[in-house]
């Protein structure tokens, strides 16, 4: 089983892909199998957006105060 990537490894691997695409040096099958892996990394990106997204927004709640008082003494 492949170890999980972190979203600056997915970014960097995107980043490649498109490089090499723009260099218009693949072959037809070449640039297909890579923009397959590009859509693939881009679903496990937005997994982990939305992942940091929860926790984020989990933290916050856990971490809100209804009752905070200043004292201005």
């Amino acid at each position: 089983m492949e170890p999980k990537k972190s979203f600056e490894d997915i970014l960097t691997e995107l980043k490649n892909i498109v490089n090499e695409l723009e260099k218009n040096e693949l072959s037809i099958d070449q640039a297909i199998n890579a923009f397959e892996a590009g859509i693939q990394l881009t679903k496990q990106a937005e997994i982990k957006l939305q992942d940091i997204k929860d926790k984020v927004t989990k933290i916050v709640n856990d971490n809100k105060t209804t009752d905070f008082k200043v004292d201005n003494e």
